[in-house]
């Protein structure tokens, strides 16, 4: 194969976004394992643990810290060195990452039998920026166990990248997705309105762009991207790109670092195409807002995230987060700014936090997820 020829393959195929896949260029089973023992082990808290680790996080970047040193305990915090200054420069998705961590825990400690007394920020919240301060310490008693019917949801809620099915999501679907029970200081709104998905479409595509087009932001994503097997699985973490026009490109070395930041290379025309069918085949829009933006609001809006995704999986409906336009950075408070007055949101009011499309689709493949013992301190 020519240069020219493996060009055209790569161009022609590439494809950001985690999917099924086979052979060599596919996700593995190793970096999949942890969606396959969830609940395994002989101690109660590494069970719970177990469930938390699959929960979804910005960049699957897993930027959790849990620790079981002192029996009857756990603490979590931040794992400060997987964060995305970039993408993120408050940490406020991170923080929403910990929330989501944090609400599959306790599904599954109460599933066991183990009532947890929740503190959040016991030593106070982080300010600028996440610290390693805890976000939450965890005291266990006794106590018979509560089985949240969203816990069976956990090892199929994958977030659904592809695009979705003309299928429209029945009202009664939105309405039942809508009425899940999350934490009373997060709102929850949505629309099947084609009129507004539109216009929400259009902002959601143009965000990405944003991104996509601001050097710094793109080249952060562009270092988390795992092609193929053998990266999936030594890093097991990131967003996995799998097929195998990708995967014939990094063995070619045409997906390289400098490759993937050509603003008119191939692989950039490709994402921006995807970001724009993924946006447009939306069948509908799910948003969460606090009313204001404190670390404890962030943590609880992770907490209803994740449920909320729970309810769509049980409901037979795909999930896919599309929250660039919430981002805080100087490239994207214009178009924020248009996003908030699309949604209603008053100048100064309540903060808008994440931003989902659901929809149809066919089943979409796990994540890769690091092994437990990376993110416990035993």
């Amino acid at each position: 194969m020519t240069r020219r020829e493996a060009l055209r393959v790569v161009g022609g195929g590439m494809l950001l976004a985690a999917a099924p896949g086979c052979s060599v260029w596919s996700v593995g089973d190793a970096a999949t394992s942890p969606w396959r023992t969830v609940g395994a082990g002989a101690e109660p808290r590494l069970r719970a643990l177990s469930y938390a680790l699959l929960a979804p996080n910005p960049h699957n970047l897993q930027s959790w810290v849990a620790d079981v040193r002192r029996p009857g305990e756990i603490v979590l915090s931040v794992d400060t060195a997987r964060l995305l200054p970039m993408t993120d420069p408050p940490g406020r998705q991170i923080t929403i990452g910990q929330g989501t961590f944090l609400e599959l825990l306790e599904q599954a400690l109460r599933a066991q039998g183990l009532a947890p007394r929740t503190v959040l920020f016991p030593e106070g919240e982080f300010g600028v920026v996440p610290d390693e301060r805890p976000v939450a310490r965890l005291t266990l008693a006794r106590t018979e166990p509560d089985r949240d019917p969203l816990l069976d949801e956990v090892p199929r809620r994958h977030t659904n990248r592809s695009p979705y099915l003309p299928e429209p999501v029945a009202a009664r679907d939105l309405a039942a997705l809508l009425a899940t029970a999350i934490p009373a200081e997060v709102r929850a709104d949505g629309t099947l309105d084609a009129g507004l998905r539109g216009r929400i479409a259009a902002l959601a595509a143009q965000g990405f762009e944003v991104e996509t087009r601001t050097e710094r932001t793109f080249r952060e994503t562009v270092k988390v991207l795992r092609v193929g097997t053998s990266e999936i699985d030594r890093h097991r973490d990131g967003l996995a790109v799998t097929g195998f026009a990708p995967w014939l490109g990094r063995k070619l070395g045409l997906l390289d670092e400098k490759g993937l930041m050509d603003p008119n290379g191939r692989g950039v025309k490709q994402a921006l195409a995807d970001a724009q069918r993924q946006a447009d085949t939306a069948q509908g829009w799910v948003w969460l807002s606090t009313a204001g933006n404190s670390r404890r609001e962030q943590v609880l809006t992770g907490r209803a995230y994740v449920r909320l995704q729970l309810a769509a999986t049980r409901l037979g409906l795909a999930w896919h987060p599309m929250s660039q336009l919430l981002q805080e950075y100087p490239e994207m408070s214009a178009l924020q700014g248009r996003l908030l007055e699309t949604l209603g949101f008053p100048g100064g009011g309540a903060t808008a936090q994440m931003l989902a499309r659901i929809g149809h689709a066919a089943p979409a493949g796990p994540s890769a997820r690091r092994d437990l013992s990376a993110i416990v301190r035993s």
